[in-house]
């Protein structure tokens, strides 16, 4: 088989899983607590980051955002591990992102950082990657309580984001000028794909 025909399979099949874990957690309602909070409209303005030790599936610990974007901009996403609704379909639309970029030749880190450190270990975070079967430039992380907090008041989200009613929220950030810009919910993968040139 050749390589294209190999790529084009590859593609498929991802889109195929991911779109499956979209459908099923539209077909699973609202998890825990109220899911209401996914009516969230953040603000259409950029967001000054904070500097946050981080740990991701590895167990390695780096300084986001520089370490991991150091050349530029990266994506950013929001999830906890027991969350079965919002947070896969959100996984599953940065699992595209991630097969459409690596086959447009881009390397672009993603980060999907988790909201609910007391609960997501290193070995959670493991097993939440593992059906995505990330490639080294997208980290499944998370931080301390305090820094969970801190970053997500700098990203414009309510105090009680981290909690169990938790908005989808997907940003751009850039490690060099600490900015962060949120990426509306209805934006297409080629949109995204646009605002990280």
């Amino acid at each position: 088989m050749s390589t294209h025909l190999l790529s084009r399979s590859r593609i498929i099949g991802s889109c195929a899983f991911a779109l499956t874990l979209v459908a099923g957690a539209m077909a699973h309602g609202h998890d825990r607590a109220s899911h209401d909070a996914s009516t969230t409209v953040l603000a259409a303005q950029n967001y000054s980051m904070i500097a946050i030790e981080i740990v991701d599936q590895t167990g390695k610990r780096s300084s986001f955002p520089m370490d991991i974007g150091s050349e530029g901009k990266m994506f950013l996403s929001l999830f906890y591990g027991d969350c079965k609704s919002l947070c896969p379909a959100s996984l599953a639309t940065m699992k595209i992102l991630d097969d459409k970029l690596r086959v447009a030749g881009r390397r672009v880190p993603l980060v999907s950082l988790s909201i609910d450190p007391e609960n997501d270990s290193a070995d959670k975070l493991s097993m939440s990657a593992r059906p995505f079967t990330p490639p080294a430039q997208w980290h499944f992380a998370t931080a301390g309580s305090e820094h969970i907090k801190e970053l997500t008041r700098a990203l414009g989200l309510p105090a009680d984001f981290a909690s169990e009613a938790h908005a989808q929220a997907l940003y751009v950030v850039d490690a060099r000028t600490m900015v962060a810009t949120p990426v509306p919910l209805n934006t297409s993968i080629e949109g995204m794909m646009a605002l990280v040139p």
